[in-house]
């Protein structure tokens, strides 16, 4: 192995080239760094420009270490022959190969997002005393096809260059500062919710920086971004946009909120209210939204303005009814004290008519103020700046705060005069009472000799209670998805019976029969069902029976054995988990082969359909986490009745599943009244052994009803997909959200 190697790379032992033997350039080690800080600087660099050193240890050693110990190549060989051998003896021919056509493409294109794999075999530094690009290699790595393939292009004299990344080196191109390259990552993190990585990128003498990152965009889809800034001048455009968009969401009190978009391009873009901001269009932006936080703060104290009015006019009236409360009181108060003594109960049973007379007194007139000619405001505004968007804000913010506060008052007010009104009412009811005993002097005199007498005052009644929308339990999804997971696993192991999680095993590869037999019967019922439908209905059946039929290949051991493939002693893995449980199969669950006819199919369709229904009807959501399902727009059978269809919790794999160059996307927001199905472990395995690990390890999907027509305008979002290092494709989504 070791002369093949040799031989391939050229290099012997023995005669080793002075051009091999350096002298270590001076290196200020850097601090540990995570990947994201690691490879940072990526540079095209001659081949003859790198010098080799060995360092016997390994890449998790920490540089400084690493530098001290480091030796040039041709001493290593000199003094450590036998250790080198080892290393040419842990190498192959064909890794040389691979790396070196990994090299070929990176001469022609570079990786879309930068980082290729293997990109941390180089081990590549500069030092900035003595401007030298070095390989410190670490002996102890185990994989040195890089250090092999630069010994070989070094050796065939070819000044060829190569693509690597620089260990440990920041960006310090002129295109951003580093304050203005760390600020700005920070700006993008308030957006995006996740650091990005910039990355300089130097290739024919030219240099340009890319941000790259990933963010979660409309609809709970995640998609990475690139940033690709080639000078100064564009860098600062985006800088500014950025810093503005910033200073408008933090100094506003995260009031104006900003969304991140992917644009058509793959870029990261800015969104608000569904209006994107770009530099060309930031002017216009702040200068609309300037206006429009006028006409706000000017319509907000109108209606303040009117709130006060009408309260004022309120507590006018509860000053007069006040009086008239009081001397209602004075009334109920000298009866209450007459009927203390014999003659005072006489004496006020002798008194003809009321006691008092009550005279409701009259609102006074108000002088109607004069009314003062307002000038109207220019709202136009020219050359605004985020300073004076963001005053706006304040300010409209503090006005609407104040109509709260008025609104508030007014409520209040609204309150007292109906207690008010409330208590002049029952005494009005109780003097009401007094005279109408006062007829008889008998009546009068039992009435006044009552322990327990009608309340003065009463109290309004509480308003009926509304029912509460029962809330879900709330994940994080960063942190807490295996939490959900396991959780739905044991909803659906409680609630379902064997025979419903067979059912819901064998629809998901049955859908299609399973709603032409639904809608069929429902058609039926309502004497609906026309030859012409009935006709692609059994089209339908017919098509998913016959795929059954030629994929069916179960042996004896099958249709004897059924599900249970291996015995209990047999341990299988689930992720990381162990358990001794056999998986479902689809044509020993649903008991078909080869000889079942296209009746007996619909037929034992027709009974899943039983358990299906049962099943569906058993489990409510637990999570308000959103479904996502795929429309067929090509759909023949239009009908508005509700079908069964395969849902997930992760959009992206409903993309993934889409041929389409143009995917359209049923987004459901869940919640706790929301029917629907976890495909969780006990689905696609029996647990007759009781070791089944619980979550969903298998799948993500969910058994979902949705209206068999969509008529809701759809969003359109970009996502980037990768094809590979070199392309992407960004992708068009049309994203259907349906609210329950």
């Amino acid at each position: 192995m070791s002369d093949e190697v040799l031989k391939y790379v050229g290099l012997k032992l023995n005669k080793m080239p002075r051009f091999l033997e350096y002298s270590k350039p001076k290196y200020k080690a850097a601090k540990s760094y995570d990947d994201s800080g690691l490879y940072k600087v990526y540079r095209e660099i001659p081949v003859n420009e790198i010098e080799i050193f060995i360092s016997d240890t390994d890449r998790t050693t920490e540089i400084s270490e690493r530098h001290r110990k480091a030796i040039s190549l041709k001493d290593y060989i000199t003094n450590f022959k036998d250790k080198f051998e080892k290393i040419i003896n842990e190498t192959s021919v064909a890794q040389i190969k691979e790396i070196g056509e990994l090299c070929e493409k990176l001469n022609k294109n570079t990786p879309y997002f930068i980082k290729y794999p293997k990109n941390y075999l180089w081990q590549i530094f500069y030092s900035e005393e003595d401007k030298k690009y070095f390989m410190l290699y670490p002996s102890m790595e185990g994989n040195s096809s890089a250090l092999f393939y630069l010994i070989k292009e070094k050796l065939s004299g070819n000044n060829k260059k190569i693509f690597v990344p620089i260990c440990l080196q920041e960006p310090s191109s002129d295109i951003l500062t580093f304050s203005e390259n760390t600020d700005l990552e920070n700006y993008i993190w308030l957006f995006t919710k996740e650091w990005p990585t910039t990355i300089e990128v130097t290739r024919k003498k030219h240099t340009n920086l890319s941000i790259i990152g990933s963010t979660r965009v409309y609809g709970g889809f995640k998609s990475k971004y690139k940033i690709e800034l080639n000078n100064r001048d564009e860098a600062l455009e985006f800088y500014t946009l950025t810093k503005a968009l910033f200073i408008l969401e933090t100094q506003t009190n995260y009031r104006e909120s900003i969304t991140p978009i992917i644009t058509k391009e793959g870029r990261l873009g800015y969104c608000y209210k569904e209006e994107e901001i770009t530099i060309d269009n930031l002017s216009k932006f702040i200068e609309k939204q300037i206006n429009a936080k006028e006409q706000m703060i000017a319509d907000f104290n109108k209606t303040m303005k009117e709130i006060k009015e009408q309260n004022e006019k309120l507590n006018e009236e509860i000053k007069l009814k006040k009086e008239t409360y009081l001397m209602l009181e004075k009334q109920i108060v000298l009866f209450l004290d007459c009927r203390k003594s014999f003659f005072g109960k006489l004496k006020y049973y002798l008194k003809k008519g009321q006691r008092f007379k009550i005279e409701i007194p009259k609102e006074k007139e108000k002088e109607e103020p004069k009314k003062k000619v307002e000038e109207e405001d220019d709202l136009r505004h020219y050359n605004s700046t985020i300073e004076d968007l963001v005053k706006a804000c304040i300010d409209s913010s503090k006005a609407e705060n104040d109509l709260k506060n008025s609104e508030a008052d007014l409520k209040v007010t609204q309150l007292k005069k109906v207690n008010l009104e409330k208590k002049i009412e029952n005494a009005q009811k109780y003097i009401n009472e007094i005279e109408e005993h006062k007829k008889s002097i008998f009546e009068f005199w039992k009435f006044a000799n009552k322990d327990e007498l009608t309340a003065l005052e009463q109290g309004i009644e509480g308003e009926e209670e509304t029912q509460r929308p029962s809330l879900l339990k709330t994940y994080d999804l960063n942190t807490e998805m295996q939490d959900l997971k396991i959780d739905c696993d044991n909803l659906v192991r409680r609630k379902l019976s064997t025979e419903e999680q067979k059912a819901v095993f064998i629809a998901r590869f049955c859908m299609s029969t399973i709603n032409a037999l639904i809608l069929e019967d429902k058609l039926s019922q309502e004497d609906k069902l026309e030859p012409e439908i009935k006709e692609e209905l059994d089209k339908i059946i017919e098509s998913q029976y016959e795929e059954l039929k030629l994929n069916c290949n179960i042996d004896i051991r099958q249709e004897i054995l059924g599900n249970i493939q291996d015995d209990f002693t047999k341990l299988k893995k689930l992720k990381a988990n162990e358990h001794r449980e056999n998986q479902r199969e689809l044509y020993s669950s649903l008991k078909f082969n080869k000889k079942t006819t296209i009746d007996e199919y619909r037929e034992k369709i027709k009974e899943c359909i039983k358990y299906l229904n049962e099943a569906y009807n058993k489990i409510t959501a637990i999570a308000e986490i959103p479904v996502y399902y795929n429309i067929d727009s090509t759909e023949d059978v239009k009908s508005d009745f509700e079908k069964y269809v395969i849902g997930n919790m992760d959009p992206l794999k409903i993309v993934q599943n889409s041929s389409s160059e143009n995917p359209k996307i049923g987004m459901i927001d869940i919640n706790s009244e929301k029917h629907l199905i976890y495909l969780t472990n006990i689905i696609f395995y029996d647990n007759f052994n009781k070791t089944l690990p619980s979550g969903m390890d298998e799948e993500t999907e969910v058994i979902i009803k949705v209206k068999a027509s969509v008529e809701t305008k759809p969003k359109n979002i970009y996502i980037i997909i990768e094809k590979n290092d070199f392309d992407i494709n960004v992708l068009k989504i049309d994203l259907i959200k349906t609210n329950i």
